[in-house]
């Protein structure tokens, strides 16, 4: 039978609540805490700044500041957080042992990095597992690591799938449709700086064709109403730079944007914009004896890229009691989800992004894309509202996940 290690904490053979972890990552934290000062405050010329402590020691100062950064403060859970894994702390008190550093402080640190190492591996698993575990409690703490490994998979993927893009906008906008209960809605759709990595990938681009019907509602472009035909093309060419690298074929109800062939390297990055009006699309109210269902948007991550900006402006005669929630869906293997259907919750992906309500000022900006502004203001011309009329949801992802699908959703109240 295989022997265990020995440790001051008792293996769990049970699933235990993220409370009893937070419990377990505390202990250790603060016995980390304690006997490593105790150690540190026996070395000569303590206290000693990062620089002096890492000539000191010989160690590299990389570690010594962020040793010192977690030893300062003083909730042990962004202690943990801040703290070097469990060999690089070996080497601090291995070198602390060559001073005059009384054998039991040495022992005493021994054993907490020891306990430390217990818990990342047969508690946790990894040190990227502790990370997330702190995070479900510090809110900065999983912001840090989401982006780091929302950036990782942009790298990946990047590199993967041949194709990348700086911005993608998806920039929508709600308004009193032709009926008494109808709501029309305006789509903008955006990518910014697309290009191809390398030769062979295919890159392409959907819109909807101008003048077709889905459903019960028609879509035209917001350039113009155009006839349903080869060229009714959603693409508004004064917000887009596709210059002679971008074909345009139209596959049914689809109008395809694609990167030619030959087009690689950052010298053929092209801007594609497109902008739809939807008539008929959403009602003000719930349909009497019905379930309710919900209405909005989604932002379906299928190019990597560097940043999203998802933008939903409601008329103030829209909805005026509702806010919007935020719901992201694993696409991989059941695809695009529909908030309406609960047998996709189980896809449901959990990440700290968050909606935002805007002022005037700060709704008509976006960093990214300097031609913001005066997208918008066509926009309220065409539909011919203006744009104070309007509050505005922002969700703003840097890094987004790629294969997921970010849902703004508004529930329609029931008539009065």
């Amino acid at each position: 039978m295989k022997s265990e290690s020995p440790s001051t904490i008792p293996l769990t053979r049970r699933p235990i609540s993220a409370e009893q972890y937070h419990h377990e990552i505390e202990s250790v934290s603060q016995a980390l805490s304690t006997s490593l000062k105790q150690v540190l405050t026996e070395l000569p010329g303590a206290p000693l700044r990062p620089q002096e402590l890492a000539r000191k020691l010989k160690l590299n100062k990389d570690l010594t500041s962020r040793l010192l950064r977690a030893l300062a403060e003083q909730d042990p859970l962004v202690v943990m957080h801040q703290m070097p894994g469990p060999e690089p702390l070996s080497r601090v008190v291995r070198a602390a042992a060559r001073f005059d550093v009384a054998g039991d402080l040495l022992a005493s640190a021994e054993r907490a990095i020891g306990d430390f190492e217990t818990l990342l591996r047969d508690h946790l698993g990894s040190r990227a597992e502790l990370d997330a575990m702190i995070g479900v409690a510090l809110p900065d703490a999983r912001q840090r690591f989401e982006m780091f490994h929302k950036q990782a998979v942009y790298r990946s993927m990047s590199c993967l799938k041949g194709v990348v893009a700086r911005t993608h906008v998806l920039s929508a906008m709600l308004f009193p449709g032709e009926g008494p209960d109808d709501v029309a809605a305006v789509m903008m759709l955006g990518l910014f700086g697309l290009r191809r990595l390398r030769p062979g990938v295919p890159v392409q681009f959907y819109s909807a064709v101008s003048g077709v019907e889905v459903g019960t509602h028609r879509i035209v472009s917001l350039g113009g109403d155009a006839p349903a035909s080869a060229e009714a093309s959603c693409l508004l060419p004064q917000f887009s730079s596709c210059g002679p690298h971008v074909q345009q074929t139209r596959d049914g109800n689809n109008m395809v944007y694609s990167l030619q062939a030959d087009a690689v390297g950052p010298h053929c990055a092209v801007d594609i914009v497109t902008g739809e009006v939807w008539h008929g699309v959403y009602h003000r109210y719930q349909a009497p004896g019905q379930p309710s269902r919900m209405s909005g948007f989604t932002a379906d991550i299928d190019i990597p890229v560097e940043s999203l900006t998802f933008d939903v402006r409601v008329h103030r005669d829209v909805w005026p009691d509702v806010a919007p929630k935020l719901v992201l869906y694993d696409t991989a293997i059941r695809g695009i989800a529909n908030p309406n259907d609960r047998a996709r919750d189980r896809d449901r992906i959990d990440l700290a992004e968050q909606i935002d309500l805007l002022g005037p000022s700060a709704a008509r900006r976006i960093p990214e894309v300097p031609t913001y502004p005066r997208l918008i203001s066509e926009a309220c011309r065409t539909i011919g509202f203006d744009e104070e009329a309007f509050r505005c949801y922002r969700c703003r992802v840097k890094y987004p996940l790629y294969g997921c699908q970010i849902c703004m959703t508004f529930l329609p109240p029931n008539k009065p």
